[in-house]
């Protein structure tokens, strides 16, 4: 790849392996000869970085930088047993202290390419030895990562000192492994950096993303902006709570400013190390209490964005938008709603979360308020949940919710850290119509009966003579039904007799190139056919409509698991709503909070009982009471529980919510120690069964050994010699 060359552009070079190696690219021979270039300054532009033989304009140090890219090899060989030694921690230390004695204050990029993870220095991920795994979502739970939180301390203070210097790290990863991207995460994240986690630096994912961070614009500049900053002015009926996404909280408060934070606030200015034309940020607001707005009056907000541009000339952009208030419950509430913007906010609020709770209770807060969204704008009758309907401006956001809760940002199940990690952070910076496509995927089917058309993402969309094109933001997935697939090993579509299917086939091709082609980070192109092992991607987020516990026809496709499809969870959410609906109609309906004490006292009766069935069911039933992951999610539970009665004994929803995940999690284990303890039974049956043959087959063989022993005594003991006779 070549270098971007512009008279404002300058480079370092910087090596890490066991010793941080810190290039000097100057080239001698243009000193000794009293050669120097000169730079023409730009009237109102700043000057360039202050010049040493470490960091220099690319257009004098780029042949010296391709020459020592070209030169890195291992030093010594590595020891069996154990992992390549990093220190990649100390390297971006050196970096960063490289920039800051450069007395450059126009913004400056340190990109990071590493191949596995630190193991030693500031910033250890794991230890070089390999019996010891690398950390994975329950060991950071547990508080089984050694490592993990002083690394993630440790990255934290790097991501001040980038703020404070206006500076970008980016972390491209080329790895089967992870990297320890997790605890790079608060430095990529609030500098503005961008993330890659590929396979190879060989792969085309790569060098796309390298080559769209070096774009130009339409004059030749680099297409990115430095050292920005955003303020936001608002009346005085309106607070600012915070913003989610790329950005760094300032701390400067002023009357606007609400007492309430969300994400990156107590602030009105915040600070992004870097700005594309494709990044997003979500900025929170509320209703001030002090002044009480009145319906028909405008309030304004005003947001003042300056930064540097790729030329270093400053600039200054302002938005201002006004609205009107209406009062509660006017029909230009629903008017205005936008679904697909309010699923892309929860879905960050969610992320949010899940920095502070456990995936479960992330899980649970979003059905809270997806319930009390649903008993707001809900159209019902009284006592009959079937009734029950959404408008048209609302009837989409349960499904957006659906998929969110099965989304990779809150269900970690099969994901590494490094991967979460990527997923959340890549959804905080997307806009809404990306983020509604991580959280809901597209489908669209190629068949020979038209042109293609977008079907539900449905395990009934499946079909042997279809082709499938599935987009979930990161996988693009095309999906061959079995006789497509048959029919292209057969070669038909190199038959000039079956024009029609080599169309076929290269129509959903053609689309799916164009997404790769426009998309950054790029996502991973997979081509499966129906049944195969690939096929997976896809199967994964469709809605189980049908599975192998539920009614189907014979011969049609189904899904192999236990969750719950988008059908039943419609059903659920309107018997809920409905019940909400009712407890705010109906005030009677209070008295049932009286009741929590003598349901918490049946809880703790209960638990005795469950102690009681855990010890008679022998050692195998207390090791399953007693693994981590059903211990874990029990107290969890109990603590939730707690902590809910005594912070708010009016909370019937949520406790009603508690103690069924509570039931059923009891259920469930004493279903499956009743399970155990009649396999035990089974077992000792068969056992018993075994050995009494056993036994007697012993008594039957010992009876034939005695038979045969006293037939052998009653013969002599020396036997004669028999007679040889030889004939000559």
């Amino acid at each position: 790849m070549k270098f971007p060359y512009d008279v404002h552009i300058s480079s370092g070079f910087v090596v890490f392996r066991t010793l941080v190696i810190v290039y000097f690219l100057q080239f001698q021979i243009i000193d000794l000869l009293g050669i120097h270039t000169s730079v023409r300054q730009h009237l109102g532009k700043p000057q360039g970085v202050q010049k040493h033989g470490f960091v220099l304009p690319v257009s004098e140090c780029e042949f010296n930088i391709t020459t020592a890219i070209e030169d890195i090899h291992e030093s010594s060989p590595l020891t069996p047993g154990h992992r390549s030694p990093r220190c990649t921690g100390a390297a971006i230390l050196v970096a960063v202290g490289l920039l800051e004695g450069c007395s450059t204050t126009t913004g400056s990029h340190i990109m990071v390419f590493t191949s596995g993870p630190a193991t030693m220095g500031p910033g250890l991920v794991v230890s070089q030895d390999l019996n010891q795994s690398i950390r994975t979502h329950r060991d950071i739970n547990t508080g089984h990562a050694p490592f993990y939180w002083k690394s993630c301390e440790f990255y934290k203070q790097i991501s001040e000192k980038l703020t404070d210097l206006s500076m970008v790290l980016h972390l491209f990863a080329c790895s089967l492994d992870q990297v320890g991207a997790t605890e790079m995460r608060a430095a990529v994240e609030r500098s503005g950096g961008f993330m890659m986690l590929a396979e190879s630096f060989e792969s085309d994912q790569f060098r796309k993303c390298l080559r769209h961070i070096f774009c130009r614009d339409k004059e030749g500049f680099l297409n990115m902006c430095f050292d920005a900053t955003i303020k936001i002015i608002t009346t005085k009926d309106v607070k600012i709570c915070g913003a989610i996404g790329p950005c760094v909280s300032l701390r400067k408060k002023n009357g606007s400013v609400s007492d309430k934070e969300i994400g990156e606030g107590g602030t009105n200015i915040w600070k992004l190390g870097t700005m594309t034309d494709k990044m997003c940020i979500a900025f929170f607001f509320q209703v001030s209490e002090e002044q009480k707005a009145q319906p028909g009056t405008a309030f304004f907000i005003q947001f003042i964005t300056k930064y540097r541009h790729g030329n270093m000339g400053i600039r200054k952009r302002v938005t201002s938008a006004a609205r009107r208030w209406v009062s509660s419950g006017a029909p230009e509430i629903a008017a205005g709603f936008d679904q697909e913007t309010a699923a892309a906010v929860m879905a960050r609020l969610a992320v949010h979360e899940t920095e502070k709770n456990f995936p479960r209770e992330v899980v649970r807060w979003l059905d809270k308020e997806l319930i009390s969204f649903a008993s707001k704008f809900g159209d019902y009758i009284c006592e009959d949940p079937s009734s029950f309907r959404l408008s048209s401006n609302f009837s989409l956001y349960p499904q957006f919710m659906y998929h969110l809760r099965r989304s990779q940002f809150i269900d970690v199940f099969n994901s590494s850290p490094d991967e979460t990690t990527f997923f959340q952070l890549t959804l905080t910076r997307e806009g809404v119509v990306g983020s509604l496509i991580m959280i809901q995927p597209t489908l669209s089917q190629y068949s020979f009966d038209g042109p293609p058309i977008p079907v539900l993402l449905d395990v009934c969309s499946l079909s042997p003579d279809v082709i499938l094109l599935f987009d979930s933001y990161f996988y693009v997935v095309i999906h061959y039904g079995s006789k497509i697939a048959r029919w292209k090993k057969l070669g038909y579509d190199r038959d000039p007799n079956h024009e029609n299917f080599r169309k076929l086939l290269e129509a959903p091709e053609v689309e799916a190139e164009q997404l790769v082609a426009q998309r950054i980070p790029v996502p991973k192109l997979v081509r499966c056919e129906q049944h195969g092992s690939q096929a997976r991607f896809l199967l994964a987020k469709l809605n189980p409509s049908a599975t192998h516990k539920s009614s189907y026809v014979d011969g049609s496709e189904v899904i192999m698991t236990d969750d719950v499809s988008l059908q039943a969870f419609i059903k659920h959410l309107q018997e809920l709503a409905v019940q909400e609906l009712e407890t705010d109609a109906y005030p009677a309906l209070d008295e049932f909070t009286s009741k929590m004490g003598r349901v918490w006292l049946n809880v703790g009766i209960f638990q005795p009982q469950l102690s009681l069935v855990r010890a008679a069911s022998c050692g195998a039933a207390s090791w399953f009471l007693g693994s981590p992951t059903i211990g874990s999610k029990i107290s969890r539970a109990s603590r939730a529980s707690v902590m809910m009665v005594h912070g708010d004994e009016n909370d019937v929803e949520e406790l009603e919510m508690l103690l069924e995940a509570y039931f059923m999690q009891i259920d469930g284990t004493l279903n499956k120690l009743t399970s155990l303890r009649e396999y035990i039974d089974d077992t000792e049956d068969y056992i018993n069964i075994q050995l009494e043959l056993f036994l007697s087959s012993g008594t039957v063989c010992m009876s034939i050994y005695s038979l045969v022993t006293g037939q052998v005594d009653d013969e002599p003991s020396v036997k004669p010699a028999p007679r040889v006779m030889w004939r000559s």
